[in-house]
């Protein structure tokens, strides 16, 4: 974009002193800030004074707004107890209303608490309180719902557009969206570390050392490393350092820097500016740092009333104790899943895997019976990663075809993503199992692994060790509950995605298979028990709300009969004529041979038919294929083709003897 074509300078509404609550007003909290152009585009830069320290109070700030032309606005700096929750890009100024239900709920709560006003763009909203947390926390719990929450490091464009209230304390509703949203707590980083080189570098300038780090990232992979891979520039610079990290663990933050900067992960960075900062930097290789260090321990101990932390590093027990602690299987789903442990349903992205996650977490929280499997009811947490909306939807099709209401069911659904490798995700869950749940928690769902693993990669073992580590300890085993993982197949559809650790370490294993329009549940591991039958399930639409044309699809088992039609179908699909044909020309002249087959009667059945040797059979059939001049079939062909026949009921087959010698078919006439 040339300098001509530049957007015009963004403007913000200028507060006045008596637009400020008067909390704010004295506090040195307050800077001022610019607009300027980078890229092609407008930036929003604090005054350089206030960068190097010198925060202002809200009286000289408007001055130096109201008489310097250079400024465009002045900001409340959040931190020292001062928090702040952005609502962005939710408020539709055309029909004066909030559109996102996220957004109505918090605003709606926030307004009647403390300070609340419009934000510069009058699209969203900004709410300032008070918090006596003593450590610092950020976040942004949904980026399609823009909301971000934070208690340091950021400062809020002042419009005083607002609803006149004050700044007031509200410690108990941040600890709970702290929660709620799983905010990352602040990492120390390397304050005196800063970038040694600047821009761009090509691999010659790198040192044999980190040459050899580039090459092992792939950094010229330009799929693995696209930029639409990642939501934004922040994920995909930490995901860069983990990487880096893994592959070397003992390198500086100079190394890891070098080889970022000789690599399309900064060449086609969206926001060059940014990932420049030191400070962004520094902070971005600290929490990878951090990210792979080994998770701290879950188990607490009541020591003269003061809890601290117990260190077990191994245990042991005698095989007399585990002798008497033997017993039957305790299953939370009859035959399919165990009462404890951690396992995984997986299947491509149309294999109805998240409906079936909801169909079990509501049988569950119900008391319901599972397509007639007993279950131990319970309360449920459902963390969505993805498609939190669409659950509500599933759930009310799912309350209308059981004839249930859900209203006081403890089944919970979170607002946003967490990361599973973090030993604060499981705090956050045990938090609020105590907090808030009246029932025992039997079941978290996880859907879907790859959003809720905090920028880790699937592919690397340490990673998957890692997660398993912390679900056991952290959740599995101290809530005595199942956790388990939705996660995705990979583009062939017969494997998931991700390091085969993942397969070692689970409990149980099921895959979703889509077929046609229905798809079938299949079990891929069952550790300590026989594998269950395989269900084949379709889907049957719901209508929710006529008024609106809201519906939804819920999942039911196909009978024996519809199973049958299903397979003959399958078997159609998948026809030669040519041969098919053949073959049944073959089958009649052996029926009419001088001395027609011997009847006997197949297993379980007391009807006799004629029965057909595979040796007599497959020897007349090279004899016809050979005077019309084609080629022989091959074993496998003849043998899909003989058993799409005993498919549609025509023959039924024998396969001989356990060496497989012999067999043949008795004809269904």
């Amino acid at each position: 974009m040339s300098i001509t074509q530049l957007p015009a300078r963004p403007t913000s509404p200028r507060p006045t002193l008596e637009s400020i609550p008067k909390s704010l007003r004295e506090r040195e909290r307050w800077l001022t800030w610019r607009f300027e152009r980078h890229r092609g585009r407008w930036t929003k830069v604090p005054d350089r004074s206030v960068v190097a320290g010198k925060l202002l109070s809200a009286t000289t700030a408007l001055s130096l707004l109201e008489h310097d032309k250079g400024q465009d606005g002045i900001g409340i700096v959040l931190g020292d107890g001062l928090a702040g929750i952005d609502l962005d890009k939710c408020f539709d100024p055309i029909f004066e209303e909030i559109t996102a239900g996220l957004a109505r709920d918090l605003h709606t709560e926030l307004n009647e608490l403390t300070y609340v006003e419009r934000s510069p763009s009058g699209t969203g909203f900004h709410a300032l309180f008070f918090e006596s947390t003593d450590q610092q926390w950020r976040g942004t719990n949904d980026r399609n719902a823009g909301v971000e929450l934070y208690n340091w490091g950021r400062f809020f464009t002042f419009t005083g557009q607002s609803n006149g209230k004050d700044v007031a304390d509200c410690s108990p509703t941040f600890d709970r969206l702290r929660v709620q949203f799983a905010l990352e707590r602040h990492v120390q980083t390397e304050t005196d570390w800063t970038p040694d080189v600047e821009g761009l570098l090509s691999v010659g300038d790198l040192t044999d050392r980190e040459r050899e780090l580039h090459a092992l990232l792939r950094l010229d992979d330009e799929d693995r490393w696209e930029v639409e891979n990642w939501p934004g520039n922040s994920e995909r610079d930490l995901a860069f350092a983990l990487a880096a990290l893994r592959q070397l663990p003992d390198a500086t933050n100079e190394e890891v820097d070098h080889v970022r900067r000789a690599s399309i992960v900064y060449e086609r960075s969206a926001n060059q500016a940014k990932s420049e900062r030191a400070d962004y930097l520094a902070r971005t290789y600290a929490r990878a740092r951090a990210e792979l260090a080994p998770p701290g321990e879950f188990e607490v101990e009541e020591v003269d009333d003061d809890a601290r932390v117990k260190r077990r590093h191994l245990e042991f027990q005698s095989i007399g104790e585990s002798l008497a602690g033997l017993g039957p299987i305790d299953w939370l789903v009859d035959d399919y899943i165990e009462r404890q442990g951690i396992g995984m349903l997986w299947g491509d992205s149309s294999a109805y895997k998240s409906f079936l996650a909801v169909d079990l977490g509501l049988s569950i929280a119900t008391g319901t019976q599972w397509h007639g499997h007993p279950v131990q009811p319970g309360a449920v947490l459902y963390v969505a990663g993805e498609g939190a909306r669409g659950i509500a939807r599933r759930a009310a099709a799912w309350a209308i075809q059981n004839d249930l209401d859900l209203a006081d069911a403890p089944f919970h659904v979170s607002r946003g993503a967490g990361n599973v490798r973090d030993p604060q995700f499981c705090a956050a869950v045990v938090d609020y199992v105590a907090e808030t749940l009246a029932e025992p928690l039997r079941l978290v769902i996880v859907d879907s692994l790859h959003r809720n693993f905090g920028g880790g990669d699937e592919n690397q073992s340490q990673d998957i060790s890692m997660l398993f580590d912390v679900l056991e300890r952290g959740l599995a085993r101290r809530l005595d509950c199942v956790v388990m993982l939705v996660h995705h197949s990979r583009k062939d559809g017969d494997e998931f995605r991700g390091s085969s650790s993942l397969h070692n370490g689970l409990d149980w294993e099921f895959q979703m298979q889509r077929e046609g329009d229905a798809s079938r549940l299949i079990a891929q591991k069952m550790k300590d028990a026989e594998e269950p039958r395989e269900i084949v399930f379709k889907p049957k639409k719901i209508l929710i709300n006529m008024e609106h044309d809201i519906d939804s699809l819920v999942l039911q088992p196909m009978s024996s009969d519809e199973l049958k039609e299903l397979r003959v179908e399958k078997v159609i699909a998948g026809r030669r004529p040519g041969l098919d044909a053949q073959i049944r020309e073959v089958i009649a002249e052996l029926l009419e041979h001088p001395i027609p087959p011997i009847k006997s009667a197949p297993p379980d059945s007391d009807v006799e038919m004629p029965y057909v040797s595979l040796r007599e059979f497959n020897q007349q059939l090279s004899l016809k294929r050979t005077e019309q001049e084609q080629e022989p079939v091959s074993a496998q062909n003849l043998r899909r083709a003989l058993a799409g026949f005993a498919e549609l009921g025509e023959v039924i087959r024998n396969k001989g003897d356990a060496r497989g010698q012999g067999g043949g078919f008795w004809v269904c006439v």
